[in-house]
């Protein structure tokens, strides 16, 4: 996401609907949703497939149909597991298991997210002002993931995805300047 499109964001329950005027520039007109559409969302959502799928990141079937043998299983959509690929899904259950750690405890489930944390390519930048050698940048990245729960590859790719180079380049190209 860029910055302006994060700039263009409207907070969840809210759409866009224009522009308007805020003293000297221009923000997004965010106007509710209606109860309607959000309905209609809630409705997919329970249409949607639903599996688990263990620390191992492999999915091993419908949710809540596992045996007590299996522990704690970490559900979602069948479409977001996919899209998580399987260490994404491995570090969502090892993040589930480690907020939730005890297998016997009854009562309600315990949600944890598995949002990645968006800041992870900003505390990246904000490590590389300075310049460093290969290894100092690839345990930087290391050390970043793993506090964000995703892998340094994923990490990586989404620097890649933001600056359009690689982290190598940005400090070179930092260096230059």
């Amino acid at each position: 996401m860029r910055y302006r499109e994060i700039l263009e964001a409207c907070w969840t329950g809210y759409r866009k609907a224009g522009m308007k005027r805020k003293g000297d520039r221009w923000v997004p007109n965010c106007v509710p949703v209606s109860e309607q559409h959000m309905e209609e969302n809630l409705r997919d959502w329970f249409k949607e497939k639903w599996v688990r799928f263990g620390p191992d990141g492999k999915i091993r079937g419908d949710c809540a149909r596992g045996s007590d043998s299996e522990g704690k299983p970490k559900c979602l959509p069948q479409s977001k597991a996919h899209s998580l690929g399987k260490k994404g899904r491995a570090s969502a259950a090892a993040k589930k298991r480690r907020e939730d750690p005890n297998p016997e405890r009854r009562g309600a489930a315990k949600n944890v997210s598995t949002k990645v944390r968006e800041d992870a390519v900003q505390d990246l930048v904000k490590d590389l002002k300075n310049p460093h050698s290969y290894d100092a940048i690839d345990h930087m990245m290391q050390t970043i993931a793993k506090k964000s729960g995703i892998t340094a590859k994923e990490l990586h790719d989404r620097f890649v995805k933001k600056h359009d180079i690689t982290p190598d380049e940005y400090i070179k190209r930092k260096g230059n300047k």
